[in-house]
């Protein structure tokens, strides 16, 4: 069936008078391929990753627990633009395994170990043919061997997820998502399990494409951090650090290509990642978090979307599972 594309404005003045519980029920999606699931508070909508136009069809981001879209009080808080590349292109808040980082060139589990044409698994996405000695993700354009079979129990705010790849070369996966929505929040629950022979260990982020009421720039927004840090500022002039707090004090322009501040040392005695966004300007504000200590934090600013990630290393030994959450709670002063 065709769906039907609402003007953001329209769903918004509906959501200044009415609660967002009885207008999801009203509304359809602004993007083929989902479900909208919502609390009593917040309206979110989900890919459905047995759609046949999902809004990312590359092999960088899993399906699993993809939010595209999210309203609170009226207001919207990710960037996930209805005109875009649906191979290279992502939006909502994406999961990936396995990013390809410089020191960090060892791919997904079993990459390294397969032979060249051969499958290996990428975590999130299914079975992959080898194409390279080392491994490339940024819309590289692997073959696929077999996807990996994703199953949703779908509820008016929640989603179950069952995710299962097929052993290759001793390596495989099970991975089971809990996403709820309650209040003003939305918390993902993950269980990634070691269904193989061998060992391995993964990095898992979220690339939060994040843009406050549809704001085309990334000026102004202030991101926090909960303790000290020294940020590695790749753009002077767009970022700056005031003691545990980065400000976009100018826009990207498309020839900076992004403008970005990572973090890779922390300290020892934390328990959990948790990052702070704010537009003093707009009124609006999220805490996104993640219940492990992270591997790395990358704040990433695109042309007209802020994007802060947070990265935790799993190791897994055969028959072991790990268990994490990623919470994200939004605010409208």
């Amino acid at each position: 069936m065709k769906c039907i594309r609402l003007q953001i404005l329209s769903f918004l003045s509906l959501c200044l008078f009415t609660g967002c519980q009885h207008v999801a029920s009203q509304l359809q999606p602004k993007h083929e391929g989902t479900r909208i699931l919502h609390s009593d508070e917040l309206y979110a909508e989900v890919v459905d990753p047995d759609s046949e136009n999902p809004y990312h069809q590359g092999l960088r981001f899993s399906p699993v627990a993809h939010v595209l879209s999210v309203f609170y009080k009226g207001h919207e808080f990710l960037y996930n633009p209805v005109a875009h590349n649906s191979i290279k292109d992502g939006g909502g808040l994406a999961m990936e395994f396995d990013l390809f980082h410089r020191g960090y060139e060892f791919g997904p589990p079993g990459y390294m170990d397969a032979e060249e044409g051969a499958p290996f698994m990428k975590i999130g996405i299914g079975l992959l043919n080898k194409n390279g000695p080392k491994y490339a993700s940024y819309n590289h354009c692997y073959d696929v061997f077999q996807l990996a079979k994703t199953e949703v129990e779908w509820r008016k705010d929640s989603a179950v997820y069952t995710q299962q790849c097929p052993t290759v070369n001793g390596y495989g996966y099970e991975l089971k998502s809990w996403l709820s929505l309650e209040g003003n929040r939305i918390e993902v629950h993950h269980r990634l399990t070691n269904t193989g022979s061998r060992s391995f260990f993964t990095l898992n982020y979220v690339h939060n494409f994040l843009q406050f009421d549809g704001k085309n720039s990334v000026k102004g927004y202030e991101v926090s951090l909960p303790y000290e840090f020294d940020a590695t500022i790749a753009t002077k002039g767009v970022i700056l650090q005031d003691g545990r707090k980065l400000t976009f004090v100018d826009e990207v322009t498309p020839k900076m290509k992004g403008a970005s501040a990572k973090i890779e040392a922390f300290p020892a005695d934390r328990l959990e990642e948790t990052i702070y966004i704010d537009d003093p300007a707009l009124g609006m504000s999220m805490k996104v978090s993640v219940s492990e200590p992270a591997w790395r934090v990358t704040i990433h600013g695109g042309i007209d979307s802020l994007s802060p990630e947070q990265f935790i290393r799993l190791d897994l030994s055969p028959g072991e599972s790990k268990e994490w959450v990623r919470q994200y709670i939004f605010k409208v002063r």
